[in-house]
């Protein structure tokens, strides 16, 4: 273990394990024009651009001191209560017959967030005057206000991008018809419909419906984006050099340069470059439409 933890702080060679780009065999499936190789020239900059404007566009002054929470007892402390019994629930069935890896996909870490957020609320609804004397408390009001809005913008994230990009991408490159019908009887159980389905509606009614709702800051946008380069920075620099493509529209290589293209395989591109084309959109459009900023 110290030895890989001693590679991935090196970025030579990039890919740290001798697996063709593919963790355990699991993402042979992949093509291997992105699994290896150099980045796509664009993508570095791309990365360093963002993680310029989280330095460089910080609020002066972070502030996420107004606590709140539904009032004990209320419809919206019960829901909460009931949003963080599932969330708990789903994350132990999964851990369960998964493993502890699954926590390393956005979708997971989105669903943490979100529990997170519900459970602390929950907590801080029944011991409001602990909130207001108790520095544990205090914390834990003030980290349920820091991941309110990053906890709607990361379920909005895996809701948009799994129903209308992912799922359907992965479907279409599926051939095989016995595959495409796991695909569907995996993409439907119900654990996959609660964190990429019922995720967007509970995140809206426990951050923007709930009697604790409140408006949006700067402080609350930064959070977000800070989170959001967090995880992209760990998908690119561990999990791609481990061979780990849980998404790979995010894969930071391209066939772009290719010469002689069979018309398959410019099919394929044509796809590739679709799909991220609309990812980007989709992540521009959550930037300038996030509701209730200001």
């Amino acid at each position: 273990m110290g030895e890989l933890l001693k590679k991935l702080l090196w970025p030579f060679p990039w890919l740290v394990l001798d697996n063709k780009g593919s963790f355990g065999g699991f993402f042979d499936a992949v093509p291997e024009y992105l699994r290896v190789g150099n980045c796509f020239f664009l993508f570095p900059p791309f990365l360093l651009s963002f993680m310029y404007a989280v330095v460089a566009f910080k609020p002066d002054e972070l502030d996420f001191s107004e606590h709140n929470y539904p009032e004990k007892g209320s419809l919206f402390h019960f829901l909460s209560i009931l949003f963080t019994m599932n969330g708990l629930f789903v994350l132990y069935s999964i851990l369960s017959k998964i493993g502890a890896g699954v926590m390393c996909s956005y979708t997971m870490v989105s669903w943490s967030i979100l529990t997170f957020h519900t459970g602390s609320s929950a907590l801080c609804s029944f011991f409001p005057e602990l909130v207001e004397s108790n520095a544990a408390f205090q914390m834990l009001a003030t980290s349920s206000e820091f991941f309110r809005f990053p906890a709607l913008v990361a379920a909005t994230v895996t809701f948009t991008l799994w129903n209308f990009l992912l799922a359907p991408v992965i479907y279409y490159l599926v051939k095989t018809k016995s595959r495409r019908s796991g695909f569907l009887k995996f993409n439907l159980h119900w654990h996959m419909t609660e964190i990429h389905v019922l995720n967007y509606p509970i995140a809206v009614a426990s951050t923007i419906l709930s009697s604790s709702a409140r408006a949006f800051t700067a402080s609350d946008l930064w959070a977000a984006l800070a989170l959001a380069i967090g995880y992209a920075i760990f998908y690119v620099g561990v999990l791609d050099r481990l061979g780990v493509h849980l998404y790979v529209v995010f894969s930071p290589r391209s066939k772009v340069r290719r010469e002689n293209l069979e018309f398959r395989d410019r099919r394929q591109l044509t796809v590739d470059w679709v799909c991220r084309s609309l990812l980007l959109l989709v992540l521009f459009s959550l930037g300038l439409q996030l509701p209730r900023v200001h």
